[in-house]
């Protein structure tokens, strides 16, 4: 059977006033008797500042995770597609009912764990990573004006890394009523492989050599609070959301999930589009 063994927290940070991150580790057990449970993970970094982030984040991985409670016998890929849109719809249907949340979106990264496979979604710039033997490997790609110009050859990852539009989104949750979903190949699990998701509150300030580090042999819940604390003493310039899971095989679930919940209050400096 194969198992996770997760650590998930969310952090205010040091400069923000008000946690706009959400997070949700979930698992259940399929009617049809599988042995292994099918867990779901996720990170959300709502941006709108007054326009109410906060409340896009929460509403993003509340919607997901309803998909994913009632989608019993569903394809994992299915239920992330119809999670995200759900999602999107549903903050959208927000902001048209309430002017002061007008505007408001978030970046949604998340990946179904079932039967030794994993399966990532993601839009916005919360990334995904797996690290197996030490070495670490970024799943998603970032969809911000930086990473375009990356990809296009007109700037160096040096260059994007100290832009001042490096905190341009072009994608996010609730900007558009089309929303456009990137759906990994299925990936397959090892025993110790530890998959990670995280908002850019972390990765802004703790590169991918140090998340493998703190990952690699130790327990998750340890993980993600030495992460946490990492950027804190970086100065904690964003709020910081980090998921670390790690596979094994068991004759019992274990299902380890210290999530923070997200406060309320503060502003967010990124908005979607150049």
């Amino acid at each position: 059977m194969l198992t996770l063994d997760i650590g998930s927290e969310t952090d205010r940070g040091k400069r923000r006033p008000r946690n706009e991150d959400s997070v949700l580790a979930r698992s259940k057990k399929e009617s049809s008797g599988k042995a292994s449970p099918v867990y779901l993970l996720a990170v959300a970094d709502g941006m709108g500042g007054v326009a109410g982030g906060h409340v896009a984040s929460r509403e993003a991985v509340r919607a997901l995770g309803n998909t994913f409670r009632k989608g019993q016998e569903s394809h994992p890929q299915g239920l992330l597609r119809d999670g995200f849109r759900g999602a999107n719809a549903r903050i959208r249907r927000l902001a048209d009912q309430r002017s002061d949340l007008q505007g408001m979106c978030t970046t949604l990264v998340a990946t179904i764990i079932s039967e030794g496979q994993a399966w990532v979604a993601n839009v916005g710039d919360s990334r995904a990573y797996l690290i197996r033997n030490d070495q670490i490997r970024r799943l998603t790609e970032d969809h911000t004006w930086v990473a375009e110009q990356v990809k296009a050859g007109r700037m160096t990852e040096e260059e994007a890394a100290t832009s001042r539009r490096r905190n341009i989104i072009t994608r996010c949750l609730g900007s558009q009523e089309t929303l456009n979903v990137d759906l990994l190949p299925p990936l397959s699990l090892q025993p110790d492989d530890v998959l990670v998701l995280c908002s850019d509150g972390l990765t802004g300030v703790v590169s991918a050599a140090e998340i493998a580090a703190a990952c690699s042999n130790t327990p998750p819940a340890a993980a993600v609070q030495h992460l946490v604390n990492l950027a804190n003493r970086r100065g904690g310039p964003d709020n910081i959301s980090v998921i670390v899971g790690r596979v094994h095989h068991t004759a019992a679930e274990t299902l380890t999930a210290r999530s923070s919940a997200a406060a309320r209050g503060g502003e967010h400096s990124r908005h979607a589009g150049p």
